[in-house]
């Protein structure tokens, strides 16, 4: 009897030791609110030219930030290293329909002294960029005011640009992503994204797939954070022959071998002293539909600040950029943004917002949004 007390001990302790060892989180948010919406068309291939839409929503998401549900842990490995993994889910809470999303699938291996690797679907290095040097960041589904989002994303204007360059400042897939420990305040991070097929395979013709690179060196420390971020994407669609049409079958035409290639070069810093913190970003972007065209360019900068006073935070947004097609056509970009915050608890914040975004070449456009929220992190 004393034995098998002793076993069930030691069992026990051996249990407590791994367990200890390992841990789990569920987490979540959740942001819904009502929300005005309102855009001026900037060309009739948009909508008819200076038809304006409107949208009004009491059940709108995401003024802040996407809704998400994830699971994150860490296992010690000894020896100072850990392993992790996040899988995180986005929640279109105000569409019954909308099926969820994948937001982060990676697994990550982390080192005091080596630094950390993970693997899977996560953030681009650019959208960390976007997301950390802007004010109000980019975390919610209203980017009016904000030009450095407008010109690597393109969501309000409908920019093909910005729309062909969205995914080096999104999230990707087939992604390894090393980030160096800090050295002084310094840190180093290079990312790889690999095609999601690479074969020889008849059945490949006239399909695409991207693969790229970024590097970001970074500082923190006094107050100060800056970084300088370069990413390289490029799109191959891979020739495929012409097929005839047969009876009952339709044909389809030849489909040419082309790269379409991408550039995003940020400039980013903050700056913090007590209660208030100040923002600036630049980003230019350099897209070319195939190796033979012209290059266009998307530019622009946003500055900022966020001031907190108990528990009210005051954000306020202020941009402006350019737009040039290959053909040299160039469409200026403004915008700003105003916030305000207010703290119910440690989990949960109502807000307010404003912001547009204004387009400006041979036609006028515009893009505002009101909304008043609350979101709610578990």
């Amino acid at each position: 009897m004393k034995k098998s007390l002793i076993a069930l001990a030691a069992l026990s302790t051996i249990a407590g030791s791994a367990v200890a060892q390992s841990s789990v989180e569920v987490y979540g948010l959740l942001d819904i609110g009502y929300a005005s919406e309102s855009k001026t068309a900037v060309t009739a291939t948009s909508a008819a030219q200076g038809a304006t839409t409107d949208a009004k929503g009491v059940n709108s998401g995401a003024g802040l930030s996407s809704s998400r549900l994830g699971f994150k842990g860490t296992e010690d490995l000894g020896g100072g290293l850990k392993a992790g993994f996040v899988y995180e889910l986005g929640i279109t809470a105000e569409n019954a329909v909308t099926a969820h999303s994948t937001r982060q699938a990676l697994v990550s291996l982390s080192s005091a002294n080596l630094g950390s690797l993970n693997m899977g679907r996560g953030n681009t290095l650019g959208k960390n960029t976007n997301d950390g040097f802007t004010a109000f960041g980019g975390g919610g589904s209203f980017e009016q005011g904000s030009v450095t989002l407008e010109i690597t994303r393109g969501e309000e204007m409908g920019n093909a640009i910005a729309k062909a360059t969205k995914s080096i400042a999104d999230r990707a897939s087939n992604q390894a992503t090393y980030t160096s420990p800090s050295f002084g305040g310094v840190t180093f991070a290079a990312q790889v994204i690999s095609k999601s097929v690479d074969s020889d395979a008849a059945a490949k013709g006239g399909k695409t797939a991207s693969s790229g690179t970024a590097f970001q060196l970074a500082y923190a420390g006094n107050g100060i954070t800056a970084a300088y971020t370069r990413s390289d994407l490029d799109t191959d669609t891979e020739a495929a022959a012409a097929v005839s049409q047969s009876a009952g079958v339709l044909g389809s035409t030849a489909v040419l071998a082309k790269k379409e290639e991408a550039k995003l070069d940020q400039f980013g810093a903050t700056y913090t002293v007590g209660n208030f913190k100040a923002f600036g970003l630049y980003n230019t972007v350099k897209y070319k539909a195939d190796q033979a065209s012209a290059e266009a360019e998307n530019k622009g900068y946003d500055i900022g600040a966020t001031y907190t006073m108990g528990k009210t935070t005051l954000l306020a947004s202020i941009g402006d950029g350019e737009i040039k097609t290959a053909a040299g056509v160039k469409t200026d970009v403004k915008g700003y943004q105003a916030q305000v915050r207010y703290a119910l608890s440690k989990r949960t914040t109502a807000y307010a917002l404003y912001g547009k975004t204004e387009f400006e070449a041979a036609e006028k456009g515009e893009s505002d949004v009101t909304m008043i929220g609350v979101r709610h992190s578990f």
